[in-house]
């Protein structure tokens, strides 16, 4: 390592660490301004309890907000944009060194803050995603969100059972117009219940209020029905396992969000979605790389503007990223979108069009 990729190494990590912490204060004031100073009043949240909620929402802000991506951008396009402009270099580029050897250090950094964010939100970020929407929850919402709405499950039980219940509430575990149904080629069963809901002292699922309907195909489907008032579901899934991918994907690992995925394969319950978030775990961490890959193209041709114009340039870049990725991923949601082209189309298209300008950029 050279002195020169000390002093490069210094300066790139050192406005990356202030860009940083700049942003994340003016994001934290902008919200609790906004959005928590009335919610603290009205719910007297204790004042520590406010520290620890920011503390744990920074790897929020930092890494699902990309705003350690801007801050790399911002970071490589004020320091090369020093370098060009005070003509060092063009000094380095006439003295031999290759601007693929002056973007070395920053990249490699970058490469290397990849690999230390993608290691921190599958560890501590995960811990810390799931503190603060306990304290959401606990102090500033009060009442959890619950979507009601249709469910379905396929490959219940020993058995095999499908079930359909029209409106399900995932918080109260509870829900009404309940339809089992079993076919097998010894028999075919049918269940139409009015309730279904989950008993967590015996570890099951009840149904009340409906019939129980059973054929025999060997007897020209003459058959049976028993009236339900409250019985046990003929299936042992825990809610955990029903719902695990109603749970937020930040709170997860990616082995976590990969069985849950595998877990409702099996339920046939549909997986696209989490099959996007699952690809965005390991998308995102690049996007620092990509960025700084970015930079240094831009700054050798902005050479004017110092500070103002890395910002605005990296603000300008950033919106446009984030443009790509949330359009794919929203088509992504809508089933128009393979889930990993949804996750990695922005990635694709910024890294190219990096290497583009890299090669392209005068020497």
């Amino acid at each position: 390592m050279t002195l020169f990729d000390r002093y490069l190494l210094r300066q790139l990590l050192g406005t990356i660490v202030r860009v940083c912490i700049a942003f994340i204060g003016i994001f934290v004031l902008i919200d609790l301004l906004s959005a928590r100073v009335e919610k603290i009043a009205k719910y007297d949240v204790p004042p520590w309890t406010v520290v620890e909620f920011y503390l744990f929402q920074i790897p929020v802000i930092l890494f699902e907000y990309n705003v350690f991506a801007v801050a790399v951008l911002a970071s490589g396009l004020m320091v090369f944009g020093r370098l060009a402009q005070n003509q060092e270099l063009t000094a380095l580029l006439a003295g031999g060194v290759s601007l693929r050897r002056v973007a070395l250090p920053g990249l490699a950094l970058a490469l290397l803050l990849s690999g230390c964010v993608f290691t921190f939100t599958e560890t501590l970020g995960v811990q810390a995603s799931a503190l603060q929407r306990d304290i959401e929850y606990t102090y500033f919402r009060r009442t959890k969100d619950a979507e009601r709405g249709p469910r379905s499950w396929a490959n219940l039980g020993t058995d095999k059972w499908t079930c359909h219940v029209l409106s399900f509430n995932p918080l109260a575990l509870t829900g009404q117009d309940v339809f089992l149904h079993l076919n097998r080629p010894d028999r075919v069963e049918e269940i139409r219940a009015g309730r279904i809901f989950w008993e967590p002292e015996r570890g099951q699922w009840l149904l009340e209020d409906g019939y129980w309907y059973r054929f025999d195909p060997q007897q020209e489907w003459a058959g049976s029905s028993t009236r339900i008032t409250q019985t046990p579901a003929p299936f042992d899934a825990a809610p955990e396992e029903l719902f695990a991918l109603e749970q937020p994907a930040g709170g997860k690992s990616i082995v976590t969000l990969a069985e849950d995925i595998a877990r409702a394969e099996r339920l046939n319950t549909p997986t696209h979605n989490a099959r996007i978030a699952l690809n965005e775990k390991v998308s995102r961490p690049l996007i620092g790389f990509i960025m700084m890959l970015l930079a240094l193209p831009f700054a050798a041709r902005i050479r004017r503007g110092g500070i103002a114009v890395g910002f605005g340039a990296s603000l300008a870049i950033a919106m446009v990223y984030l443009f790509i990725h949330f359009g794919a991923v929203g088509l992504g949601h809508l089933g128009l979108l393979p889930a990993w082209f949804a996750a990695w189309i922005a990635n694709i298209v910024f890294f190219a069009f990096g290497v583009a300008m890299f090669r392209r950029t005068p020497t």
